[in-house]
Order: structure tokens, then C-alpha cells, then sequence
């Protein structure tokens, strides 16, 4: 059974005493965390992070460049993703890499279609934005400044309000629980791709935080698929020394206001 509670901060401060008291009944081997909405959050819009990059690379390709990339709307751009990302989810899941389709790609060259759908749209949709040519010919070096800077940095994510009081509450859990109790194993489940693990170090959250990181991109599975759950209780097995069918499904969500799904 899964099941979710709505928990005042006031009631789960960021103490080890606080995590012990809502988990005395039964301690978890393996705790994971989401990471979108729950870890980090963005700083922007998409809109808006995309015409930055849009407009930067625009000035250096010169005057007529940019008058059309300041046009740019991004109230457009952000109703452009969306569609643009559904397709390209639909037609290769898990950015590419999606463990049952022929037509499998990396993720670079996944998020290099949607980000050209986006912007190529947005533009025919932006008043004043032509021609749209003047920016189809920088989409390639926006592209670049997305997906190997902007979205990988601090530029474009910030940890969630509660994210490193948690994090740092249930580390000092995990080292003062004694060798009578099972094991605490924390972990990363995200529909991401492959840079997630560098955006975390980026973010401040230390790696060895974290006993794995588990993306979509990497199994070619996505949640809420129960399989990449199940792959994560293996992980959690022998990362901890036990058995992994004495890890169960999950069982419990927290809201701290982080979002964790416990397995017991």
C-alpha cells in the first residue's frame, strides 16, 4: 500500500530526532527522492531561460540576429516546449534511450529537437520575430549553451526551500542508527538523462549523500513504471549488505515539503 501525508515543517524539523519520530514503527532500508519539484526547482521559465540564451547568441551573430531574437516571446516559448518535449517523449521515450524502441538516440540530440521545435515555433507565433531564418541559422550554438551550461548549472535549478535540511537531517539519521537496525540506503529516482549527477554536485548536494542515482535515461525505463522501482531495491540490496527482497515496494511518501518515497 503507498500512501502520502501532508506534514507541517514545524513537525519534521530538520533534526534526527524529528525523521526517528516518523519512522519508529518501522524503520526503511531505502529511502529515494525525486528531483524536479522535490530536490531542485527551476530559477525560470522555460521561456525565459531560453531567450537568454537565445538573445546572447544572437548578439554575437550580429545587429539583424538580434532584433529578431528580442522579439522572441516567451510566454511562446513556454507554450511551444510543451508540445515540442510531449512528441519527442512519445515517439522516444526516456530521452532516447527507451529500452523497447527502434528508434533510439542520445539524449543530446533528443533535447536538440525539442529545443529547435521550440524556438522555430515560438518564433512564427512571436509578433515582429522574422525572419525566423535569422534565428535557425544560431539555433546550433543556443543548443549548446542549453543543454551543456544552462541546464546543467545553477543558471537554470536551485535546491527546493527544505532540500539541504533534510538531506543533512537524514545523513546524521543514517550514521547514529545502530548495528541492530537495518540499514539505511539513500537513493535518486528521475525521469532525467544522463546529467543529472553532475547537476546534483553542482547544486551542492554531495555525491556520497546519495548511495546511487537512478534515471529513465539510464534504464530505458521511466516512472512510474514499478520496474525502475524494482531496480532501485536491488541497488538498495547490495548497497546495504542485505538481500534485496528484504526491501519492500514503497510503502510511504513524505512531504517535508520534499516528496520521499520510503521502501521498508
Amino acid at each position: 500500500m503507498k500512501f502520502r501525508m501532508r506534514l507541517p515543517w514545524s513537525t519534521v524539523r530538520a533534526s534526527t530526532a524529528g525523521i526517528t519520530m516518523l519512522a519508529s514503527e518501522s524503520l526503511p532500508s531505502l529511502i529515494t527522492f525525486d528531483c524536479t519539484g522535490t530536490l531542485f526547482e527551476p530559477t525560470e521559465s522555460i521561456g525565459a531561460l531560453y531567450k537568454r540564451a537565445t538573445v546572447a547568441e544572437a548578439w554575437k551573430a550580429g545587429l539583424a540576429s538580434a532584433v529578431v531574437a528580442e522579439a522572441l516571446s516567451e510566454e511562446e516559448l513556454c507554450t511551444a516546449f510543451r508540445p515540442a518535449y510531449a512528441a519527442a517523449d512519445r515517439s522516444r521515450p526516456c530521452f532516447g534511450a527507451d529500452r523497447y524502441s527502434s528508434e533510439n538516440c542520445s539524449s543530446e540530440s533528443w533535447w536538440r529537437d525539442v529545443v529547435a521545435d521550440t524556438i522555430t515555433t515560438a518564433a512564427q507565433n512571436s509578433k515582429g520575430c522574422a525572419p525566423v531564418s535569422e534565428l535557425e541559422a544560431i539555433l546550433p550554438q543556443v543548443f549548446y549553451v542549453l543543454y551543456h551550461e544552462t541546464f546543467q548549472s545553477r543558471s537554470a535549478f536551485r535546491l527546493t526551500a527544505h532540500a539541504a535540511d533534510v538531506l543533512s537531517a537524514l545523513g546524521e539519521w543514517r550514521a547514529s542508527r545502530s548495528p541492530s537496525e537495518p540499514a539505511l540506503v539513500l537513493g535518486v529516482i528521475s525521469n532525467w538523462d544522463e546529467r543529472l549527477p553532475l547537476l546534483l554536485k553542482r547544486l551542492g548536494v554531495q555525491q556520497t549523500m546519495f548511495d546511487f542515482v537512478l534515471t529513465s535515461h539510464e534504464l530505458g525505463i521511466e516512472k512510474p513504471d514499478a520496474r525502475i522501482f524494482e531496480k532501485a531495491r536491488e541497488l538498495a540490496g547490495a548497497s546495504a549488505g542485505i538481500e534485496p527482497t528484504s526491501c519492500r515496494v514503497p510503502v510511504v511518501s513524505w512531504l517535508l515539503p520534499c516528496l520521499a518515497e520510503c521502501m521498508v
